[in-house]
């Protein structure tokens, strides 16, 4: 894991956006490997999951990060 530690406490807006972008690419990468990305015909929903500190409700700015890079 490249950061540990929950958003709003320990990790960035900045860079929980960029590690949700490497998380999509990781899973694009599985993708690949498994049936070829010429076979994604197209990306229909986006769906995050962000761990956080109590205060922190900036959870949709991170999973812009995914959305930028699919769209």
């Amino acid at each position: 894991l490249p950061t540990v530690g929950r958003l709003g406490e320990l990790v960035s807006i900045d860079e929980g956006y960029r590690l949700a972008r490497t998380c999509t690419l990781n899973g694009l990468a599985a993708v690949d490997a498994l049936v070829g990305l010429d076979a994604v015909v197209k990306i229909v929903r986006v769906v995050g999951y962000v761990a956080s500190g109590e205060e922190f409700t900036e959870r949709a700015r991170v999973i812009d990060g995914p959305s930028h890079l699919l769209s």
